[in-house]
């Protein structure tokens, strides 16, 4: 129908929250047929973005968002920062080319990877506030232009462990649920006093 929605996955650690993800990915990969089942097959297939928290990582802003852009990407581990930058350009001059300056130093910059120098003067122009701004926006544009394309999935597990960072992000980009095939799924355990369960 065009709009998605939110499923939050809730349980002590070993119960197979992940398990129960891996599942729904691989029979959503696996099942042909109309209507759903089809737009589930390709989601599972290319628009499946993942993010994973970690128990160090709570004071590291967009952790799991990095996840998620080298899963967009389809990066591996222990590609080098070339390989990954050419990706990232690719990928970014596909997606909107009418706004390559505007998405694609904001998300090198969470890659850590190198920056031109136009874009390196640009960036030290800014204050800490107005790199989240830009940060945000362009997060929360691809996830739009990306949804614009086919439908996607959005996983991020352990949200209990997540940043206030990527947690503010989180809820800067939900509202997309409404008006954009985007399913985000939340894997967390019951730790009311951390993570997800802060948000308002």
């Amino acid at each position: 129908a065009g709009v998605g929605g939110i499923v939050t996955l809730v349980g002590e650690a070993g119960i197979g929250k992940s398990r129960l993800v891996a599942e729904l990915r691989k029979r959503g990969a696996t099942q042909g047929g109309a209507g759903s089942a089809r737009r589930l097959g390709a989601a599972s297939q290319r628009g499946w973005w993942e993010g994973r928290c970690l128990s160090y990582g709570t004071s590291i802003p967009y952790l799991p968002w990095i996840d998620v852009l080298r899963s967009a990407l389809g990066v591996k581990i222990g590609q080098s920062a070339e390989t990954v930058a050419a990706k990232l350009a690719s990928w970014v001059a596909g997606l909107c080319p009418e706004a390559v300056d505007e998405l694609h130093p904001y998300l090198a910059t969470l890659l850590s990877l190198p920056l031109q120098q136009k874009h390196n003067d640009k960036l030290d122009q800014l204050d800490g506030q107005q790199l989240r701004e830009r940060t945000f926006a362009a997060s929360h544009r691809v996830l739009r232009l990306s949804t614009g394309q086919e439908p996607l999935v959005l996983v991020l597990e352990d949200l209990h462990w997540a940043d206030s960072t990527s947690l503010a992000l989180l809820e800067h980009v939900l509202p997309l649920i409404d008006r954009s095939p985007l399913l985000v799924v939340g894997i967390l355990r019951p730790h009311k006093e951390h993570g997800f369960w802060l948000l308002p």
